[in-house]
């Protein structure tokens, strides 16, 4: 007689920490979120209840650092097409933009040319927010719901009461998560725009200063002419 084969809390918590030591990028751009949607919303992890408090936090934490990495990804991507459709009107930018803050022709000069940051409408951005607090929203609580053990109507009666308690605490994990996320990208953003600022008015300062040197070599070079022509 053949056994049936099933996971157990110990294989998924091998095969959770396998998938966090390869690269799932390697095998396609959505390996990352089909990983976490399998391991979220399966339902024939038969033998859960038989595990230990110990391992389901171990594989908790697992899950919660490959949807770490997941929503990091997201960011980057939504930071590189930013800048990707800042590459694509730099010219538009550049041609409307012909003076600097000194009154400086620059129009002809590519060498200012800085990245001009993208920003959403606001439309876009309450639509992402909703649908992102939507996405989280599942995984959360299909997170917590595989944690719990079934048992009699009383246990479960109380087991989601703790559930809620423990739904609300990883939201407030997460936010606190998010929001550290987004003051570094803010901060990045504004270094990036200051260092953009100080080499513009560096490259004009440099011009102002070879049109003076220019200008001197002309008045040096009038005068002994004016020298030759009078001798």
């Amino acid at each position: 007689r053949k056994t049936r084969f099933a996971f157990t809390l110990q294989k998924d918590i091998f095969l959770l920490k396998t998938l966090l030591q390869v690269n799932p990028w390697d095998f396609g751009e959505n390996c990352w979120e089909d990983a976490v949607k399998i391991f979220c919303t399966r339902g024939w992890v038969v033998t859960e209840r038989t595990g230990t408090e110990e391992e389901k936090t171990d594989r908790a934490s697992l899950l919660e650092e490959i949807e770490k990495i997941v929503e990091a990804a997201e960011i980057q991507k939504i930071v590189v097409v930013h800048r990707g459709a800042d590459d694509n009107e730099f010219e538009e930018v550049c041609s409307e933009t012909s003076t600097d803050s000194s009154g400086n022709d620059l129009s002809t000069n590519h060498e200012t040319a800085s990245i001009i940051p993208v920003v959403n409408t606001k439309e876009q951005v309450i639509a992402e927010k909703k649908d992102a607090d939507s996405s989280r929203e599942k995984c959360l609580k299909a997170l917590v719901q595989e944690n719990t053990p079934p048992g009699p109507i009383t246990f479960r009666r109380k087991r989601a009461r703790v559930t809620e308690e423990e739904l609300m605490e990883k939201r407030q994990e997460h936010d606190m998560y998010m929001d550290t996320k987004r003051v570094e990208l803010e901060e990045c953003k504004e270094k990036r725009l200051r260092e953009e600022g100080e080499r513009r008015d560096d490259i004009a300062k440099m011009q102002l200063q070879i049109q003076k040197e220019h200008l001197e070599q002309q008045k040096i070079f009038m005068g002994i002419l004016s020298k030759l022509i009078d001798k």
